[in-house]
């Protein structure tokens, strides 16, 4: 296939057109027929050699997330689509190799999402990454309710004018700034109130429309004087999102009780099936589609039965926004299951569509698998499905059969889990313990595939995120677990 790609870090001198090989597709992932690809400033950092220590590179590397597109083959636990679907979507993984940059991209079934017919290929293309940015920054993390006031910086720019209209959608006020040739752009975006930051002191023109300050910020440009004015000129216990820069370490974040964060789009969020159709949610879907977009609800299944019903039709792990339609199909229908989990038969009744985590968890009572991220990122609600790693926050059950072998940590055992979790113990890998169960899923399936793994297959296999950070102590683990199941 025809690609651009490279080879070496560097400046945009290293980027190559040539021919690479189609790239293979995982069992939960798709093949996708690139139309439309996005082009974004992460592309550049990554390619320079930038955030190695967050996302590891495979040479030679394609560039590039934002896809639009039609799926050409589809992995084996992929359901729900088909060959020929048009689809959108974020072709993310912490291990970057394939990207979108290309006549064929691999992508995670759980992140496309259905392109609207009311959308060119070019504009569906466009939307993931910002969307998924300003939507996780201003929906989830700031939490913006109707008559709430935000400020969003560089209006005009691309997470700035999809986060103008989410912002809209979400009923806040909203302030902007743009220098005057994009004024009419940004008012017709949605902005209530538009400061040209090239000629206006834009933190005092707000105070005299905000005196207390505003609710939330969402900060994306590369200056320290905008970082730190952010926290001036947001309201004691509000927010500020910020883009492209770690929060300041300043005494007004504590004394103000100011929630910040770093926010990226590869946090927390993903597309889901069904992009709203624009009549259905108004301009903001129009936009950015907003409604196909899950975001995480900080559900935890412990404290009740069943997840929320969150505002404005949002996803969550087992209801999800559909396209209106007046037959709904089988698999969301409740149906029997019936699995093999742990060397037994369970039989129960779920909607086709209920992730097949909260069937283990609410179903069967097999709660060692734990859910996080919801978007089968992280990797806390790993089980087996005959042998191999599979992630099930996301997966629906209608997937999966009785003949296949479901095993959890509730029914792990065996020389290599033995021998794992003694070497956990040794290393004291785990600290809070929440994704733990996951990391030894993976470890398990790693070492009955590859008994002597080095650095490289540990990192390129083990892709579960540890918020504590402990790295390091799990590969020193799978090495000693790998040593000893080799030598007795």
């Amino acid at each position: 296939m025809k690609a651009a790609f490279y080879t070496e870090h560097g400046s945009v001198d290293v980027l190559q057109l040539g021919e690479l090989p189609t790239p293979p597709v995982a069992d939960d992932e798709v093949l996708v027929e690139i139309v439309a690809a996005g082009v974004n400033p992460i592309d550049r950092r990554l390619r320079s050699g930038e955030l190695q220590e967050y996302i590891t590179r495979t040479f030679p590397v394609v560039p590039g997330w934002d896809l639009a597109g039609r799926i050409v083959a589809t992995g084996a636990a992929v359901s729900g689509w088909n060959i020929g679907d048009e689809i959108a979507g974020l072709a993310f993984t912490w291990s970057i190799q394939h990207g979108t940059y290309a006549e064929y991209a691999p992508v995670k079934a759980a992140s496309i999402a259905a392109k609207p017919a009311s959308l060119s290929f070019v504009e569906a293309a466009a939307l993931p990454l910002v969307s998924l940015t300003a939507w996780q920054s201003l929906s989830e993390f700031a939490a913006l309710q109707p008559g709430q006031s935000v400020l969003i910086q560089a209006g005009a720019g691309g997470v700035g004018s999809v986060a103008i209209a989410i912002a809209k959608y979400l009923g806040a006020t909203v302030y902007t700034t743009a220098s005057a040739r994009n004024h009419a752009y940004v008012t017709a975006l949605g902005a209530d109130h538009v400061i040209d930051y090239t000629t206006t002191d834009y933190v005092a023109c707000l105070r005299q429309h905000e005196p207390d300050g505003v609710d939330a910020v969402l900060e994306s440009i590369l200056d320290e004087r905008t970082i730190a004015a952010a926290i001036d000129i947001v309201k004691p216990g509000g927010t500020v999102a910020y883009m492209n820069n770690e929060p300041p370490d300043i005494p007004a974040v504590t004394t103000k009780n100011i929630k910040t964060e770093f926010n990226s789009c590869c946090k927390s969020a993903r597309p889901e099936r069904g992009f709203a159709d624009r009549e259905d949610r108004g301009s903001a879907v129009d936009l950015c589609s907003a409604r196909a977009y899950v975001v995480r609800t900080n559900y935890h299944p412990s404290s009740r039965s069943h997840p929320p019903v969150p505002p404005h039709g949002l996803a969550t792990p087992d209801r999800r926004p559909r396209p209106r339609r007046r037959n709904r199909s089988a698999r969301n229908q409740r149906m029997k299951i019936r699995l093999n989990v742990n060397g037994t038969v369970h039989e129960t009744q779920a909607s086709g569509d209920t992730p097949l985590l909260w069937v283990l968890r609410d179903h069967l009572g097999l709660t060692g698998s734990k859910y996080a991220c919801g978007i089968m990122s992280c990797g806390a609600c790993t089980v087996l499905v005959d042998g191999k790693a599979t992630r099930t926050c996301a997966m629906p059950v209608s997937a999966f059969n009785a003949q296949q072998q479901i095993t959890t940590i509730e029914g792990l055992a065996g020389t290599a889990h033995d021998a794992v979790q003694r070497a956990w113990a040794d290393h004291s890998v785990a600290q809070c313990g929440y994704c733990q169960s996951g990391m030894i899923m993976a470890a398990t399936a790693l070492l009955a595939a590859n008994p002597a793994p080095s650095d490289a297959d540990i990192e390129r296999e083990m892709t579960n995120i540890c918020r504590c950070g402990t790295y390091q102590f799990v590969r020193a683990a799978i090495k000693q677990a790998a040593g000893e199941l080799r030598h007795g």
